[in-house]
């Protein structure tokens, strides 16, 4: 017969675990002296421990453990069981891919922020843009909801995403229910299921960063068209803006620290 301590050493359980598992009714010791209260195990209750050691490690709870016990002799009886648990395991390993797949898609996003200092604001400027493949949603509704688009566009595209979600506007004018079509640039092409994969066209453009609140972006649009008329340039559709530092996907952070990207294609 072993002491409770040896018997720790021997199973590698701690004291205390031992003294819940002999509470819980799951190990009881083959011997209570009554007068100490001292605990005494034999080498058929080390085998049983090392059971209850394994069965822990798969996850299973005491009450289950004990259930296992009582019912089971050998591990043929033990068959629909592990089956039972490794279902829920696979499932559980499903859920934590996902969950995996978020945090990734977070920390991407996070990563291509690029550093404000090399950041011109407010600058109007012409330029060329190259083809850009995109997984793109075209929907109608308010502006405010464009986050939950990009969220969808994000999951699909997984690894494939890269750059800065962009929105392509295809009103000339402001509307409460605006014709958008959200996009998440790719490094190539994917299969989209049920978005749509495309390529963007090169475009000639004029381009503005703004900094601020997306309520305040009429400002930067204002710039554009002026710089426009200035220089007898004639504005296209569809508008495109870049969101080069926006709401983080668990916090929204300071608006006056967003960082939008207003392009106007040039006819």
């Amino acid at each position: 017969m072993y002491k409770i301590g040896e018997f720790s050493k021997i199973t590698c359980l701690s004291v205390k675990a031992l003294r819940l598992y002999h509470e819980k009714n799951v190990l009881v010791p083959s011997y209570v002296d009554p007068d100490t209260s001292y605990r005494y195990y034999s080498k058929s209750d080390a085998g049983t421990a090392r059971t209850i050691v394994l069965l822990r490690s798969m996850r299973f709870s005491l009450s289950e453990i004990q259930n296992i016990l009582q019912r089971c002799n050998d591990e043929a009886d033990l068959v629909e069981v592990l089956r039972q648990r490794q279902t829920e395991i696979q499932k559980e390993v499903g859920r934590l891919q996902k969950i995996s797949a978020s945090i990734t898609t977070i920390l991407k996003r996070e990563k291509r922020v690029p550093d404000m200092k090399s950041i011109e604001v407010g600058v109007v400027a012409e330029k060329l843009l190259e083809p850009l493949w995109v997984i793109s949603l075209r929907w109608t509704g308010a502006y405010k909801d464009s986050g939950k688009a990009f969220g969808k566009l994000y999951r699909k595209a997984g690894r494939y995403s890269t750059g800065c979600a962009m929105s392509l506007y295809h009103d000339a004018e402001y509307r409460e229910q605006a014709d958008i079509e959200s996009c998440v640039p790719l490094k190539r092409e994917i299969d989209g299921g049920n978005f749509k994969v495309k390529c963007l066209p090169g475009i000639r453009c004029l381009s503005t960063v703004h900094q601020g609140p997306y309520d305040q972006l009429g400002k930067s649009y204002e710039a554009l068209f002026d710089f426009a008329k200035e220089h007898g340039l004639t504005p296209a559709l569809p508008f495109r803006e870049r969101y080069i530092k926006g709401p983080g996907m668990i916090l929204a952070g300071n608006p006056e620290n967003y960082v939008t990207e207003v392009q106007i294609p040039l006819e």
